[in-house]
């Protein structure tokens, strides 16, 4: 995190890149004749935003700094 009161110059600080990646999941019930249909029904309905995971349940999650336009190695946080 940046203070304010820290001259980057001085303090030999640099800006780094951080990503932080979390996987979600929450169940939702789809009516379908079969899986495949209950699949393109379920894509369908999240993509129009009716389908929403709130906030669901945390599967996963990593970070990983990028360094002068590299990414660095994905972590598990």
């Amino acid at each position: 995190m940046a203070h304010d009161c820290e001259n980057s110059a001085t303090s030999g600080s640099r800006t780094f890149t951080v990503i932080i990646e979390e996987t979600v999941a929450q169940e939702f019930q789809v009516e379908a004749p079969n899986a495949e249909a209950a699949a393109e029904t379920a894509r369908e309905l999240y993509r129009t935003g009716e389908l929403v995971l709130c906030p669901g349940e945390l599967q996963s999650a990593r970070i990983c700094v990028a360094s002068e336009g590299e990414l660095g190695v994905w972590e598990d946080v």
